[in-house]
């Protein structure tokens, strides 16, 4: 408590002091100025008080702001550091992915993206096919499954699924070769010239020209059997009346 009050009346002291040198201060400046007089010591040493503050700020201020303008500088320096160092680590693992890239690519499978993705279809032949050599070829030529199964029938009925089948005993004669040819043994007449299809109906729907051996081809007849069909189907059928398989 002793200690607390003697603090207290030291306080009261300085403020005492510090009241009187003010007062001090105020009645000097109101005598100068009353009298007319300038540049008193007493004044003469307050400005050249305020001009030593001011210079002592303005130092303080001019170092501050090249304290500020040297971080501001390091800082742009850092990021473009960093900037730097991130930019040789993404080239350097991008060549070291590319060096790599054959074995991932045996060891992982890519990723499609889902508008890309083509779901994997059964390309399986039954055990039961007549012409299982067949089955493929007809499918890689857009054919449906169904058609697939009846042409499998029709091929083992027609030519025992050989594809240089000839039947001279069939009428139509095209080029001195008469009958009909080829794994589904079509007969000459879709190849003659006639008034409605001067250069042949095949020829016409399929925009080729065509030599009767030329159905000894297996892709040529697969095409022309796919062309019969079409045409049978416009005219609402089964698609197989030429082999009356309807």
């Amino acid at each position: 408590m002793g200690i607390a009050v003697r603090q207290s009346d030291r306080g009261h002291s300085n403020y005492v002091k510090f009241v009187e040198t003010q007062t001090y201060i105020y009645i000097s400046k109101s005598v100068t100025t009353m009298l007319g007089f300038r540049h008193t010591p007493t004044e003469a040493n307050d400005e050249r008080t305020r001009h030593d503050l001011s210079r002592t700020e303005q130092r303080k201020l001019k170092t501050y702001n090249q304290v500020q303008k040297e971080d501001k500088v390091n800082g742009v320096n850092v990021k473009k550091i960093v900037a730097l160092f991130i930019a040789s680590f993404i080239g350097w693992a991008g060549i070291a992915d590319a060096a790599s890239a054959p074995q991932q690519v045996d060891r992982k499978q890519m990723v499609q993206h889902p508008f890309d993705y083509v779901p994997e279809t059964k390309r399986t032949v039954p055990t039961w096919a007549k012409c299982p050599d067949l089955w493929n070829r007809l499918r890689d030529a857009g054919w449906l499954e169904k058609d697939v199964v009846k042409a499998d029938q029709i091929v083992w009925r027609e030519s025992r699924c050989i594809a240089t089948a000839h039947n001279k005993n069939d009428p139509n004669t095209v080029q001195g070769v008469k009958g009909s040819l080829g794994l589904f043994q079509i007969n000459l007449f879709w190849i003659q010239r006639t008034t409605y299809y001067p250069r042949g109906y095949l020829q016409t729907v399929l925009d080729r020209e065509l030599m009767p051996t030329d159905l000894f081809d297996v892709d040529v007849t697969i095409a022309s059997a796919q062309a019969l069909i079409a045409y049978d189907r416009g005219l609402g059928r089964c698609g197989w009346s030429a082999w009356i398989g309807c």
